[in-house]
């Protein structure tokens, strides 16, 4: 069994509301763990046991080793992949856990970045992958993939299929000769969150099949949720649903610069940021929430076809060939329309509307955006280093100025607002506080939390040789912890000492 700990984290950002935090927990199981710790590193040996001393070399071993519940750490540094699990596979990920409370864990360690690079790879096209991932109910963290290589055709860099029940956080697909990251057919459940997909590019094809991050093929199931991704600079298109025959929320994400190669001084192929048209099955409601599209070489939010209408709330499409582009191959009504509410698109150039329900867009309000509505229409420090807690920088490009004509013009739709209605635009404006939930592994451990010069509380997770396992910085804010665990049997103490003043005001909270 591998105890769960979940993580709430809760943000405020008023100066005037401060923050003491002195904290140390004691985490205690009273059960026998019989989950497994495994460890992999560039400078390890395949017929090593696997531990923090002697770790294993591949990535390929550690699952071979795993169990559900167990934890795969990799160690950070390049691994250079050389030898091919199979003809179009480099590594083969196909054993599953059991549960969200067992999944299996596949791990950067603590603060480090392992670099998967399959540079000197050769993978028979058509399709293959640098990893193709079979298994149910697993965790992927901080991993980098890159460099996959094709000889014809598109190879994907990660390519799940069939995915079920699968989370992808921090991960970071970049440089290969097809996808970034493609999920394909199984029964959806997954998260891809604080994802980044970049600089992919099928030469091969022409760039039509590089896309960041595409989703297909799913009939069945539960919904897939991307949530606080970047898609840059991939020669097809940022984010891809063609042929996805399931509902997909994409929310908090941006896109940039798609269509384009060699760090957008090249042509590519389509370049839309957000493609998330079906063309083959109508009643497909996708919903696209607080995204971010700028620049792309075609259009910022795109239907591509489809033959029935998504949900499209609160987006920001700025300097885009086209900014919301509608097209069906057929006449959309009743249920099956678009419904777009809140959106900007800064400049107004937009397509394909006509079987749209569109209300309190900027084009339907008459308001035509200007620089002077944002605190920058400048995108630096978009592509920098993402939080401690792995979600998108924070810079001041598209957001809202105090004097901004948009704030207020929205009508709810549901999103957390501030003020009397909500604002235009991905960001709403005066949104201060923010809860999110996140959640890792852990045995028999101790934990403490510190609070840095800066502000930021560190938390640090030590085995019982009290070597860090786990470091993280959590951001500014009040953090809980608690146990989680489908094991009724299972107890872990926690003792948490904090000195949080708080105002009497009630507060716009949004949960992740």
């Amino acid at each position: 069994m591998k105890n769960v700990i979940e993580l709430a984290s809760f943000s405020i950002t008023e100066a005037s509301r401060s923050l003491l935090v002195t904290a140390l927990f004691c985490l205690q199981s009273t059960t026998t763990i019989s989950a497994a710790t495994w460890f992999v590193s560039p400078g390890g040996n395949d017929a090593n046991p696997g531990t923090i001393d002697q770790p294993f070399a591949t990535l390929q071993k550690g699952h071979d080793k795993a169990s559900s519940g167990d934890t795969v750490y990799l160690r950070g540094g390049t691994y250079k992949i050389t030898s091919r699990a199979e003809s179009k596979i480099g590594i083969s990920i196909t054993k599953s856990g059991t549960s969200d409370a067992e999944r299996i864990y596949f791990w950067a360690y603590g603060d480090e970045r392992p670099v998967l690079d399959f540079a000197n790879l050769t993978i028979e096209s058509n399709i293959g992958a640098g990893i193709r991932v079979q298994g149910k109910w697993l965790h992927f963290k901080g991993i980098e993939i890159c460099n996959v290589k094709s000889q014809n055709a598109a190879n994907n860099g990660l390519w799940c299929n069939p995915c079920t029940n699968n989370i992808f956080e921090n991960m970071d697909f970049h440089h290969n000769q097809g996808p970034g990251l493609s999920i394909a057919n199984g029964n959806g459940g997954l998260l891809i969150l604080n994802c980044d997909a970049h600089d992919n590019f099928d030469a091969a094809k022409n760039g039509e099949d590089a896309d960041g991050f595409g989703i297909h093929y799913q009939t069945s199931g539960d919904t897939i949720v991307l949530r606080g991704c970047r898609a840059w600079w991939n020669s097809d298109d940022g984010y891809d649903l063609f042929e996805q025959k399931y509902p997909v929320v994409v929310e908090n994400c941006w896109a940039y610069g798609n269509g384009y190669i060699n760090e957008g001084s090249g042509n590519g192929a389509n370049g839309s940021g957000f493609k998330m048209g079906n063309p083959k099955v109508a009643g497909i409601r996708h919903t696209i929430s607080n995204c971010v599209s700028w620049k792309n070489k075609n259009q910022g939010f795109y239907a591509n076809h489809s033959p029935g209408g998504s949900n499209w709330y609160n987006n920001t499409s700025y300097n885009n060939g086209t900014q919301f582009d509608m097209l069906s191959d057929n006449v959309l009504s009743g249920n099956l329309v678009h419904v777009l509410r809140n959106n900007v698109a800064f400049p107004e150039r937009n397509r394909n509307m006509q079987d749209s329900d569109t209300k309190s867009n900027t084009w339907d309000l008459n308001i035509a955006p200007a620089n002077s509505d944002f605190e920058s229409v400048s995108d630096a420090g978009w592509m920098g280093p993402r939080k401690p807690d792995g979600s998108l920088p924070d810079i001041p490009f598209l957001k809202l100025k105090t004097s901004s004509k948009l704030i207020d013009k929205g009508i709810d739709v549901g999103l957390p607002f501030s003020g009397n209605a909500p604002d235009l635009g991905a960001y709403e404006f005066g949104a201060t506080t923010t809860a999110t939930a996140r959640s890792f592994p852990v045995g028999p451990a101790a934990a403490a939390i510190s609070l840095r010069a800066d502000g930021i509380s560190v938390l640090r997770i030590f085995d019982l040789a009290g070597r860090s396992v786990f470091t993280e910085g959590m951001g500014t804010g009040f953090r809980l912890l608690t146990y989680k665990s489908g094991h009724a049997e299972s107890r872990v103490q926690l003792n948490l000492e904090a000195v949080l003043p708080l105002s009497s005001e009630p507060l716009h909270t949004s949960h992740e």
